[in-house]
């Protein structure tokens, strides 16, 4: 994604509930019919019935600890309205979440995304969830992935580089990297990406310098020289 199409970046003190929502708000008066739109959360995910009954909550930065204020904290139920009212428009969503619980968005999503409500629309885009693990599970993070960061997103952006890749070609399809996360992931933490439909779908196109020292620091994790990640420490 070029720096330029990146509509906003919420981090720390600005990840607020109410600048995710403005945020997305802006996100879909710029996006337009045809436009491919990522929408990217990393952080904590919880389930609380008394506030967001039958949903996933997301954790934002103004919440106060287990007091979950819908002002304080972003609803998926409301995410996935969002999400259907771009899909409506013919623009094409990925939703990539890296958090506890994750899976949990995914059947919300897809019962208003699917069957007669998704046909009965013309233009039509299907959305597509990349999920961090399945909704009872938990997320791996440590400071060993990129200077600090979820394991799913780390394996992600590799995958997505090239990585993922399993027919030497120059793109990366979505079960290609729903293969390669799968074998990245710890045993308790399986990742989700919906629906299967979609698998078929381009995700990204490698560049081949790029994906030359992937492979370079892959194959150095092996022998030792950079011992950081090493796939036999994969349940670590």
């Amino acid at each position: 994604v070029k720096p330029e199409n990146i509509t906003d970046t919420l981090y720390n003190e600005r990840a607020t509930a109410i600048n995710f929502w403005v945020a997305l708000d802006k996100l879909i008066k710029a996006s337009a019919a045809g436009d491919i739109v990522y929408i990217y959360f990393s952080g904590h995910g919880e389930f609380n019935d008394e506030t967001f009954p039958k949903q996933l909550v997301l954790v934002a930065h103004n919440c106060l600890k287990d007091i979950f204020e819908p002002s304080s904290n972003i609803g998926t139920n409301n995410l996935n309205g969002y999400i259907n009212k771009m899909a409506s428009k013919g623009i094409k969503v990925y939703l990539i979440i890296d958090a506890c619980h994750s899976g949990g968005v995914a059947s919300s999503i897809e019962d208003v995304s699917t069957g007669m409500y998704a046909s009965s629309i013309q233009g039509w885009k299907e959305p597509v969830k990349m999920l961090s693990c399945m909704s009872e599970q938990t997320s791996a993070e440590s400071s060993k992935y990129g200077e600090g960061r979820g394991r799913f997103s780390y394996y992600l952006l590799r995958g997505m580089e090239g990585l993922a890749n399993m027919d030497a070609n120059s793109d990366v399809t979505l079960a290609e990297l729903y293969f390669y996360l799968s074998q990245m992931m710890p045993a308790d933490q399986k990742p989700v990406i919906k629906p299967e439909s979609e698998f078929n779908t381009v995700v990204s196109h490698i560049d081949a310098k790029i994906l030359e020292q992937l492979k370079k620091e892959e194959a150095d994790k092996v022998t030792g020289k950079n011992p950081g990640l090493a796939k036999k420490n994969i349940n670590n």
